[in-house]
């Protein structure tokens, strides 16, 4: 639903926009209760408009969404299996390392090298940012 923020936003609108044209509310006496709100304003709404954002939001997560995510999964799982076997290292920073080098095209950035992991040496490093691009890349092959 974030991914399309300003439809998501339109379906909602497009159910209450005419229900507040309808009523007449004051926040500033909440105590009071509203006119015009009848409850055949609420009881037999057309959701049309929610229901195909809703199914939209649905099919690109199937379509779209959860083959990236699976992908992503199958590729750290891949990652976190050898770079384990390579060094013994805590799971968190492990994770961590992944991530990092995952997200800045599979090099770990200097100043997250300087943060948390100044201890690696420049081979360990390259070694270890390499096992990381071979293990996201070896799931794009599978799929040619």
């Amino acid at each position: 639903m974030l991914a399309n923020l300003d439809q998501y936003i339109a379906a909602l609108e497009a159910f209450s926009k005419p229900i507040r044209e309808r009523t007449d509310w004051n926040p500033d006496t909440a105590d009071i209760s509203a006119r015009g709100n009848d409850s055949y304003l609420y009881r037999y709404y057309d959701a049309t408009v929610q229901a195909e954002f809703l199914y939209g939001a649905l099919e690109r997560t199937v379509e779209e969404d959860l083959e990236r995510e699976i992908a992503f999964l199958l590729g750290f799982d891949r990652a976190h299996r050898e770079l384990n076997a390579f060094m013994d290292w805590p799971d968190k920073d492990l994770d961590l390392f992944i991530r990092l080098v995952h997200q800045n095209g599979f090099k770990l950035s200097t100043n997250k090298r300087a943060s948390h992991f100044g201890w690696m040496k420049e081979e360990e490093l390259a070694t270890a940012e390499g096992v990381v691009a071979e293990a996201f890349r070896a799931g794009d092959t599978h799929d040619q």
